[in-house]
């Protein structure tokens, strides 16, 4: 479902109406970099997913090991943590799933619109406007 603004989108997500409670909010490459200061414009809470798979590795990792089932990990641990607010900004996803395979793309993008029903907090993924090729 396409909206006209991020604010209705948000409005949107934080019902409880939804099943699967994701969202993609291609940002314009100008608010890049700035997607916490966008989060709390909404009153929402902003987490850099980059710095959420850093703080799981152990302390000498020489490699991620990334799969589309750690990213789906990931966020269904964000989606599970105590927040302040019902959704969540995720930013920086894009250069994860960047390193993932055509199919594990595929893969993520399916589980999260289609197999991630009723987690306590919606989640608003940041992606860059020019990220088509990332895109489901």
């Amino acid at each position: 479902m396409k909206t006209s603004s991020p604010h209705e989108v948000i409005d949107l997500l934080q019902t409880m109406s939804l099943r699967d409670r994701t969202a993609i909010w291609l940002m314009p490459v100008s608010m890049m970099g700035k997607e916490a200061d966008a989060a709390a414009r909404y009153n929402i809470d902003a987490i850099d997913i980059r710095e959420k798979l850093i703080a799981t590795l152990p302390e000498d990792t020489r490699y991620l090991g990334l799969s589309y089932q750690k990213i789906i990990s990931l966020l269904d641990e964000i989606c599970c943590q105590s927040h302040y607010s019902e959704c969540i900004l995720v930013y920086n996803f894009d250069l994860l799933i960047a390193k993932l395979s055509h199919q594990d793309r595929t893969n993520v993008w399916t589980h999260l619109f289609g197999s991630f029903p009723h987690r306590q907090h919606a989640l608003l993924i940041a992606m860059p406007e020019e990220a088509y090729h990332l895109l489901p």
